[in-house]
């Protein structure tokens, strides 16, 4: 996970492993306020290949100007959430292409 979340948030090809967990685990802290804040900021995706509902969680890459994205999964069995790969923006783009915007009575039942 680590050589793609290299290429696919902005790292040099020579960062360490360290530093690489050490930037992901502070974008998932500033990441999981701003979601708290406001839940808009976790994108649903449907993944029709196992019929499961994943989420796209935005966050600025190392180079502070493009943006990449956890794909996070729910774990029934362990009541959590994990990740499940980094993607770029166009890979997130194109994995949000079948997200339809809910209904009004869906958000004010």
């Amino acid at each position: 996970m680590f050589d793609r979340a290299k290429e696919r948030a902005g790292f040099p090809p020579d960062a360490t492993d360290e530093s690489v967990r050490n930037y992901l685990r502070g974008a998932l802290e500033n990441l999981l306020s701003k979601i708290r804040r406001n839940y808009k900021t976790a994108i649903p995706v449907y993944y029709a290949g196992e019929g499961r509902m994943q989420l796209l969680l935005p966050f600025h890459s190392s180079n502070g100007t493009d943006i990449s994205c956890f794909l996070v999964e729910r774990d029934d069995a362990n009541r959590c959430y994990s990740i499940k790969t980094i993607l770029d923006m166009d890979q997130a783009y194109f994995n949000a292409r079948l997200i339809t915007r809910p209904d009004k009575e869906w958000l004010n039942p």
